[in-house]
């Protein structure tokens, strides 16, 4: 039997046990656009199991058949996750997996299934007075799946953490089709290796996540925020120290822009409601204070703020007055369709670096991509209180002829600084080759030897992370 009779083989063996809602086909597929690049599926399977047992098996007799799947979240990934490597690839999506099982109160845990979105899982937990700790600009699209798999991080990780430490227990199908019940609703639990851990950031390689118990937190009785005008990069991590001290680790979110992003934000179309109207700029800052106390008019964030000002470590602070306010310099810092469309083909970069050395590895790469590709469009951003830099880049001809430049001066002083290629991302197919010069060659022998043993028939995502 050939190839494609043996996958036709397969197909109808899927769809005789899950039933017709199981296929898209690929006409279909190609007819829906992956939010993060803004382009077309490629024409191939989607399978969309509805339980963990539909999962497994698919898994299982895709195994047998050698016929690769890349798990397809809410396609808001940056670094290839969801790219083929061999052209022959199927989908399995979760999106008919999206139930909310049970809020615990008491215990301040939920439990969900994998395709269930961001946003609806912070809308409902809003009616009941908590919060999720992760959130970000693609809450919209993104799946609790996706997060896991990519352990992303977000606007509140400063105060909250990463995904991973969001997550106390799962549910996952490995890749020899195997149901793993890991769904601890503990905070501890220490009874042998903790195998959770090894899902959470495996971007799909090692098996499928499809459902998980999270961690939840009450809501703050009032956000505070304020968009703050800075004169001296140098400024940013005595602000932040500052800011630390005074209101501790009530700061959910520390956001640094420099003058290449508020210009391209500022030139685009979309109205925000307001824009910064400040010259000579050195960079911004946009911050959250979470209160707890009822502090509806913000007086310590008020009171810490003027101490920046007195100490003229910064030139100016604009402060939300209402909810509406706050939610405008949300959405000018989280324009990313804005910042995609100047830079269009965008090319992003997704590093991390000690705090205290983000302003000068921001400003050396601005220099060093200065004389390597003069002319190129640039903006950069971050979330400074958790390490992170984002670098977007117009992909267009001049970044072509320069790449490997370019990519030498952002990851060479990553390297240099011992910070990490990938903040939040991962590493998809965008980073394989410099994660293979830049991590131990013993680490990566030993993720290989782990992909060997949950997916032995390398039917997972083959090909992400590394070759």
């Amino acid at each position: 039997m050939d190839i494609s009779s043996t996958r036709q083989s397969l197909l109808e063996c899927i769809v005789e046990r899950c039933g017709r809602e199981v296929l898209v086909v690929p006409e279909d597929a190609a007819q829906r656009v992956l939010p993060a690049r803004g382009l077309a599926m490629p024409q191939a399977p989607i399978l969309r199991p509805a339980s963990a047992q539909e999962v497994a098996f698919i898994v299982r007799n895709a195994a047998e058949a050698g016929q690769v799947l890349i798990p397809l979240g809410g396609g808001t990934g940056l670094v290839g996750g969801l790219s083929q490597v061999t052209g022959g690839e199927w989908y399995l999506s979760l999106e008919r997996m999206r139930g909310i099982e049970r809020i615990d109160r008491l215990n301040r845990t939920v439990v969900v299934e994998a395709g269930l979105i961001l946003q609806t899982l912070q809308e409902a937990l809003r009616e009941e007075g908590f919060v999720f700790g992760v959130d970000l600009g693609a809450r919209g699209s993104a799946q609790i799946g996706g997060l896991i798999a990519t352990n992303a991080g977000g606007e509140r990780a400063i105060r909250y953490g990463m995904m991973r430490d969001q997550v106390l227990g799962l549910e996952v199908v490995t890749g020899d089709g195997v149901v793993l019940d890991l769904m601890s609703e503990v905070r501890k639990n220490n009874a042998g290796y903790d195998l959770k851990q090894l899902f959470i950031g495996s971007e799909g390689t090692l098996g499928i996540v499809t459902r998980a118990v999270l961690k939840i937190r009450p809501a703050p009785r009032n956000t505070h925020s304020a968009f703050i005008t800075l004169k001296n990069t140098a400024d940013i991590a005595p602000s932040f120290e500052l800011l630390g001290r005074q209101l501790g680790e009530t700061i959910s979110a520390f956001e640094v822009m420099w003058p290449e992003f508020v210009t391209i934000i500022e030139a685009s179309s979309n109205n925000h409601g307001w824009v910064p109207q400040t010259p000579d700029a050195a960079c911004y800052l946009l911050v959250d204070q979470e209160d707890f106390s009822g502090d509806t008019e913000g007086e310590l964030f008020i009171q810490a703020l003027g101490e920046l000002l007195d100490k003229e470590l910064v030139a100016d602070a604009i402060i939300a007055r209402s909810e509406a306010e706050r939610q405008s310099f949300w959405s000018f810092r989280n324009d990313v369709p804005a910042l995609a469309s100047a830079l269009k083909p965008m090319v992003t970069f997704d590093v991390s670096i000690a705090s205290q050395l983000i302003s000068e590895y921001v400003e050396e790469v601005r220099q060093l991509l200065g004389k390597a590709a003069p002319g190129l469009k640039a903006a950069y951003f971050g979330h400074f209180g958790d390490n992170n830099v984002h670098i977007c880049i117009d992909g267009g001809e001049t970044y072509c002829q320069a790449r490997d430049d370019i990519h030498a001066a952002i990851y060479g002083g990553v390297i240099r600084r011992s910070g990490s290629i990938s903040a939040e991302h991962g590493i998809g197919l965008e980073k394989r080759d410099i994660l293979a010069s830049s991590a131990q060659e013993e680490s990566i022998l030993i993720m290989k030897e782990i992909k060997e043993i949950f997916d032995g028939k390398a039917v997972l995502n083959t090909g992400k992370i590394f070759k």
